[in-house]
């Protein structure tokens, strides 16, 4: 949560580029509100509203910044507002399924991975448009998580296609066979879409370097990323590349 001397950094623009431009583009009430004596942070249900009316107000940034950005929204801008709401819908579902139980959980935050996923996805792609160069240092920190989320997805479709070939379970919630192959379906779906994305998003860059896919591959997995929300473990970390 940001603090008040950060918030006024943002305000002032002497923050890193990308959470000025939010806070600009879309203000969060969560860091005055996290600061303020007396006023009580805002609960799961006001969460989810507020990251809904972030990611619509975030989605309109995108698509007025798409219109003015040339040889880049068409066929890579479609792609990746498609490919989004496909991966935030992941994010959602891998939110509640606990392949290793074989259970679907449920509680108060319904909804909310998918709404700040979205809110994320929107905010920084008009952000990319808007500032290409400022997003290049975004594209670069976001490595680390994205090779994270790339571990975790191959280990919960092996877990999941594992726990499929198992009999059926007759506990509350329990996630059928059926339940699992969708779950290891909308994986392959998400992950194959991100090399796509990927590979249009650089073909409509002027000069794309040679690891410019494997970069953006790397960024939209970390999209995937239900452990980002408070509260939720992270998986571990990817073991770090050999040199």
């Amino acid at each position: 949560m940001l603090g008040c001397s950060l918030l006024a950094l943002l305000l002032a623009g002497g923050a890193p580029p990308l959470p000025a431009f939010e806070q600009r583009t879309c203000p969060s009430s969560q860091p005055i509100r996290g600061e303020a004596a007396g006023v009580a942070p805002l609960n799961d249900a006001e969460k989810h509203a507020e990251a809904l009316a972030r990611a619509a107000c975030f989605r309109g940034a995108m698509e007025a910044a798409a219109k003015d950005a040339t040889g880049l929204a068409s066929q890579a801008q479609a792609a990746y507002a498609e490919w989004l709401r496909s991966a935030c819908a992941l994010t959602e579902e891998l939110s509640w399924a606990d392949v290793q139980a074989r259970l679907r959980r449920s509680g108060t935050r319904a909804g909310l991975g998918e709404a700040v996923c979205l809110a994320s996805g929107f905010g920084e792609r008009a952000f990319f448009l808007r500032d290409r160069s400022g997003f290049d240092g975004v594209l670069h920190e976001r490595q680390a998580i994205g090779a994270t989320i790339r571990v975790e997805l191959a280990r919960l479709l092996s877990l999941a296609r594992a726990e499929g070939r198992l009999p059926p379970s007759a506990a509350p919630g329990a996630l059928t066979a059926s339940d699992l192959a969708k779950l290891t379906g909308a994986i392959d779906r998400v992950w194959e879409g991100a090399v796509e994305v990927a590979q249009a998003q650089c073909g409509a860059l002027e000069t794309p370097t040679s690891r410019c896919v494997a970069l953006w591959e790397n960024y939209l997995l970390g999209f995937v990323n239900p452990w980002a929300l408070p509260g939720t473990p992270a998986p571990p970390p990817a073991p770090a590349a050999a040199d």
